[in-house]
């Protein structure tokens, strides 16, 4: 019941296995995480976890899976007695990872703590080059005064190159959205800046008001190599994304009625985007 995920541009291919643990990780796009409680120091290689107990069990979800992209989620659940298994009250550590057809990923961690013992720091260790949301670059995260209970932490991988070099400055610094119809409400849970860009997936966000939304790209110097969007609505069958006039003909309506597209090669330039569509009934929850 493991799986193995081919990328663009990397010869390893990801092997997504479960390990005796019970917790489902990813291969070499898994992070090797260390935890040091109260006094203790991070270890100086390996996965550390014992701050959350000796008892694991994980969960696999696949959350989204198309043409522009692979969402999945392994989620790794520490309970505190035998027989309490999958729900909110547990400890957990979930990851989220969104893989771009171009070889990009971006990986978000939620560590939930609540109700155990303190952990002091945190360390995320890659074992690629990552571009992590604050600005740092490198193999490594280290939160040396964790605060709280709850922490969270997100970063790209992208392929090596050029390619690879300009969408790690992209996710740094992403391009600007200049909106002239849309909701203005309209924010993605990822977006801790509120930029319009959604840091937990790598794309851009913005919500349609009465199925219309336009708005200009305005990329960075260095332009905004394959820039994709969501475009809340929601939206019922037959949406049209435009840009300069052209038609956007790969584009993905989702389960919850939003449209999702992607604009090929570098945006060296402002760029007008339209997408339209007739406002469908929000999805049931």
């Amino acid at each position: 019941l493991d799986y193995t995920l081919t990328l663009p541009h990397y010869r390893e291919p990801v092997k997504i296995e479960q390990g005796p643990d019970g917790l489902w990780r990813m291969g070499w796009l898994q992070a090797d995480l260390r935890l040091a409680g109260t006094g203790e120091k991070l270890p100086e290689s390996g996965e550390s976890l014992a701050p959350m107990g000796s008892r694991r069990l994980g969960q696999l979800e696949l959350l989204e899976h198309n043409a522009i992209r692979i969402r999945l989620a392994s989620t790794w659940y520490f309970p505190s007695r035998s027989g309490q298994w999958a729900s909110m009250a547990v400890r957990q550590i979930r990851w989220e990872y969104t893989i771009y057809a171009d070889g990009r990923c971006v990986a978000q961690g939620v560590l939930n703590n609540a109700g155990g013992p303190e952990i002091e720091a945190v360390g995320i260790f890659t074992s690629t080059d990552a571009a992590f949301h604050g600005g740092s670059t490198g193999r490594k995260l280290i939160v040396s005064e964790f605060a709280g209970e709850v922490g969270r932490w997100r970063y790209l991988l992208a392929p090596p190159g050029e390619a690879g070099l300009l969408a790690a400055d992209n996710y740094l610094h992403p391009a600007k959205l200049r909106p002239s119809i849309a909701a203005g409400s309209a924010w993605a849970p990822g977006d801790g800046d509120r930029d319009g860009f959604d840091e937990s997936q790598g794309c851009y966000y913005l919500g349609a008001r009465g199925g219309q939304c336009r708005f200009v790209l305005a990329p960075p110097a260095g332009g905004v190599l394959n820039p994709v969007f969501v475009v809340a609505g929601p939206f019922s069958a037959g949406v049209s994304v435009s840009i300069e006039g052209l038609a956007i003909r790969s584009v993905v309506r989702c389960a919850n009625g939003s449209v999702l597209f992607r604009l090929e090669g570098v945006c060296s330039r402002p760029m007008a985007i339209e997408v339209s569509g007739r406002q469908g009934p929000s999805p049931a929850r």
